[in-house]
């Protein structure tokens, strides 16, 4: 009686297996399927929307168009847009109609849609109902900031300390095997020499300068870095846009240990231009401190030649940038030799100095 019920309990388990094993195996039921319809439909229907920091400059927007690109020809459906707030500068827009990519529509809501960001981390570059946006990508080429971090559930994070988000994108390319078409190389290659100021800047990496090259042998340029020069100078606009929007084609915003401040960045190729509009700069800078509501405004005249900023200071405090860089202001302008990079030579020892 003992080996019949043992024997028993042996079919049953044998049984059992075989029910789960074929529950696996066999398709999904209808109640499933209706499950999984109304997901299905949303990808269709809202795909992942892609786009960088407002007042975007080429490095975001292109990385915009080519991470969509990307995620489109491996599944995920994607579409590139333009940032919630700022237009495109003049050298995006020629880089956009030179190589002919699709300019981006502009950024509407994003409460409850899944976002791709590319270029930046913080809540302060983002459109304002970023914190009820879905994050499921992160592209950036920065450190992670101290505060104000994008927030929310675990979401992938593609990130370098590199001089630009298209490098990271050109290794995402290589990491998932996806062929990349000759205009989207055109404009990765310009975001990039552009964003490391002609491969010259202090956070240029060997990586970037492969890409480039690497890069190339899809675009067929016959000279990158010349077109950078000319991009820059295209980019400046100094003395054909009113100085208001030149000031704030690059301009970003901080918040850091309670102090706001912005920085904005302007590169030329001559600096006789800054003499000739130091003043229309500073009265702009004035007004934007009073506008937003800063403690600080900051502008950057970067000669991408000689690799030299004159940092600008209209501030509450003009002490603090003095004592972050360990520099004496002469009529509201420090001098800082060898300084291109906003995020890598001028934001930390601005928020060192806040913390002392």
């Amino acid at each position: 009686m003992a080996i019949t019920f043992k024997n028993a309990r042996r079919g049953i388990a044998a049984l059992l297996f075989v029910c789960f094993f074929m529950a696996l195996s066999a398709p999904p039921s209808v109640a499933a399927i209706a499950h999984k319809e109304p997901f299905i439909n949303i990808l269709k229907d809202k795909p992942i929307l892609v786009f960088g920091h407002n007042n975007p400059d080429t490095d975001t927007t292109v990385g915009a168009i080519a991470l969509a690109h990307l995620l489109n020809a491996i599944g995920r459906p994607a579409v590139a847009m333009a940032p919630f707030e700022g237009d495109l500068n003049d050298a995006t827009i020629e880089v956009l109609k030179r190589f002919k990519l699709p300019t981006p529509e502009r950024l509407g809501p994003v409460a409850g849609r899944q976002v791709a960001v590319v270029d930046f981390q913080q809540l302060t570059q983002a459109p304002p109902d970023m914190k009820e946006a879905d994050v499921v990508m992160m592209v950036d080429h920065r450190r992670q900031p101290q505060a104000d971090t994008l927030v929310g559930r675990p979401y992938e994070v593609w990130t370098q300390l590199i001089g630009s988000a298209n490098t990271v994108i050109y290794h995402m390319y290589q990491s998932y095997g996806v062929p990349i078409p000759q205009n989207i190389a055109q404009g990765m290659i310009s975001a990039i020499v552009l964003d490391t100021q002609l491969l010259s800047s202090v956070r240029t990496s060997a990586r970037d300068v492969a890409a480039v090259k690497a890069l190339n042998e899809i675009a067929k340029l016959p000279d990158p870095i010349a077109l950078g020069k000319e991009l820059y100078t295209i980019k400046s606009g100094i003395g054909i846009k009113p100085i208001r929007e030149v000031v704030l084609d690059d301009w970003k915003d901080f918040d850091h240990s309670n102090t706001k401040f912005g920085v904005t960045q302007i590169f030329v190729v001559d600096m006789s231009l800054f003499a000739k509009h130091k003043s229309e700069i500073f009265e702009q800078l004035r007004l934007l401190k009073t506008e937003r509501g800063l403690h600080s405004a900051f502008l950057m005249f970067t000669d991408v030649l000689t690799q030299e900023t004159q940092f600008l200071v209209v501030s509450d405090d003009p002490s603090w940038p003095a004592k972050a860089f360990n520099k004496e202001i002469k009529d509201d302008i420090i001098t800082l030799p060898g300084v291109m990079s906003r995020s890598r030579q001028v934001i930390p020892p601005l928020e060192g100095a806040l913390k002392k």
